[in-house]
């Protein structure tokens, strides 16, 4: 400071040049892994609305009367193909039926060990779900290390009419 004021001198402002390139340095890397964190997390949690829409959708569309597990599993494909790839996406149509059993446990449930049913099979008011699975390495954007083996799950049940 020069003559007490806050207006640093040159000498000063020389030796500080070297401070700021090297504080730079160290907070230019972990910057970037929050802003990858931040826009992985993001595009998953796009990816799963987008998932769970479209279960909605067909199970919506599967509990009206004449239409087959086919229609159904090809209108969630038409819901997830406009944002994602789906090559390894798993649709199943199963029997929801156990719900309707009073106090049930849902955390206990082992959604793909559910029958598999055909919803033109079924009767009047009986219970179906439709089920996605989709691996998370296929559609994260930079697949972190710590995320291996991780599958991205959602579920619609639905009312047959």
């Amino acid at each position: 400071m020069k003559n007490g004021c806050a207006i640093p001198s040159r000498r000063e402002h020389r030796a500080r040049r070297g401070a700021s390139l090297v504080e730079f340095s160290f907070i230019l890397p972990v910057f970037g892994l929050l802003m990858m964190g931040i826009l992985e997390f993001g595009h998953i949690y796009m990816v799963y609305n987008t998932m769970t829409a479209a279960a909605k959708r067909g199970a919506r569309y599967g509990s009206v009367a004449g239409v087959t597990n086919s229609d159904v599993v090809t209108r969630v494909s038409d819901v997830l193909d406009s944002a994602i790839d789906i090559s390894n996406a798993e649709i199943l149509v199963k029997d929801a039926s156990i719900f309707d059993t009073p106090e049930v446990d849902t955390t206990t449930i082992q959604y793909e060990d559910l029958v598999d049913v055909s919803i033109d099979q079924l009767e009047p008011r009986q219970l179906f779900l439709v089920y996605i699975t989709i691996p998370y390495n296929d559609v994260a954007i930079l697949p972190p290390f710590w995320a291996n083996n991780l599958t991205l799950t959602t579920q619609s049940v639905m009312r047959h009419e």
